[in-house]
């Protein structure tokens, strides 16, 4: 049975956590990124928290705690999360393409292009001697 709350570690003080309650999120993402970056947690909780305001119908807090996790202003802390980054890019992809979806347009042109030029500069770091193939 998934926890009904989210530990987030905090930076400076080894054991000690703030608890948060998944029925308690904050209304704002932006409290939620605030604390994110301060405390630079793992990728993993960045995604978690996403998930979790989708599931609540929050689709704007999802993609807004997403992006902020891969602002490159953060490379420099999560650099060695290839893994991670990798499955936030898979869930912006998969995000994306719902919204296109349902808006039955021809966005799919749109979409690469945003998904490129938002990953611009960072892409490099997912570059191995075999393409990396990001699937949805």
């Amino acid at each position: 049975m998934a926890s009904n709350v989210i530990e987030i570690p905090l930076k400076n003080r080894q054991n000690e956590v703030i608890e948060l309650s998944l029925d308690e999120l904050p209304q704002e993402s932006q409290e939620i990124i605030g604390i994110l970056r301060e405390e630079e947690v793992p990728l993993d909780l960045w995604l978690r928290f996403a998930v979790e305001y989708f599931r609540r119908s929050r689709p704007d807090a999802f993609h807004d705690i997403l992006n902020a996790a891969l602002s490159s202003d953060l490379t420099r802390v999560y650099h060695h999360q290839r893994r991670e980054r990798i499955l936030i890019l898979n869930a912006l992809a998969a995000y994306y393409l719902g919204q296109a979806a349902k808006e039955k347009a021809n966005l799919f042109l749109d979409f690469f292009a945003l998904l490129v030029l938002s990953t611009d500069g960072s892409c490099s770091l997912f570059r191995t001697s075999k393409p990396v193939l990001i699937f949805c």
